[in-house]
């Protein structure tokens, strides 16, 4: 049952863009712009949400209808001219949609999270970069740590507990990212502060040994010791 409404869905995907491309070809579609290709793609997006809730087995369905939205959004978004410099940023988190999808509804694809994750610090890092002046690196790195952070929050239930140390290293390198690009100012004051550290304990360790010293002196003689 289930093969037979896989064969159903892309069997009408098919049928619909078949159609399409031959009135295109004989030109009955022939002025026709680009927002009906927006549409016809946004309709194919919906159709594989759809798909893929009602049969929850399906749930790889989501992702060529992410696929499909995206396009369509791109499509819209450059005949429009609405956000056309950030077409890329609304891709990709179109795209981290499918997957988000997946790792709700689907408890046993917790791998989703991942692509979902990248993707959607991707897309974050396109929307940041044209609209701010802000280094956008770092959050690569900080939205994949945070990802990584969700995983081992659901170590219960999934066998995720591996999640805590890439989750660590990718948070601590995006936020310390910042300061890697300015090393080349910073490095004397690191210098200076290692000194002073090596110095300080050095004159601590001095202090001790100096107070040792004295105490040894300072041992009263037994009268009984010389005797012997």
């Amino acid at each position: 049952m289930v093969k037979q409404k896989h064969r159903v869905f892309w069997s009408i995907m098919l049928i619909l863009f078949g159609i399409v491309f031959l009135l295109q070809n004989f030109r009955v579609l022939h002025g026709v712009g680009d927002l009906m290709w927006a549409g016809l793609f946004a309709t194919a997006g919906v159709i594989g949400f759809s798909y893929a809730l009602k049969n929850k087995s399906q749930w790889w369905a989501v992702i060529p209808g992410a696929v499909f939205l995206a396009i369509a959004a791109t499509i819209t978004t450059d005949t429009l001219n609405i956000l056309r410099f950030t077409d890329g940023g609304l891709f990709m988190l179109i795209l981290s949609f499918a997957f988000w999808t997946i790792f709700i509804t689907q408890k046993p694809q917790w791998w989703a999270a991942i692509p979902a994750g990248v993707f959607t610090s991707i897309g974050l890092m396109v929307m940041v970069e044209q609209y701010t002046r802000f280094d956008v690196a770092p959050l690569l790195f900080i939205g994949m740590g945070l990802t990584f952070g969700l995983l081992w929050l659901i170590r219960a239930e999934a066998p995720t507990q591996w999640a805590v140390w890439p989750a660590l290293g990718l948070l601590a390198f995006g936020v310390f990212l910042p300061a890697i690009s300015h090393l080349d100012s910073l490095w004397p004051l690191i210098l200076i502060g290692v000194g002073s550290w090596m110095l300080l304990k050095n004159v601590a360790c001095n202090r001790r040994g100096t107070a040792a010293g004295d105490n040894s002196f300072s041992t009263p003689i037994d009268p009984a010791d010389i005797s012997r």
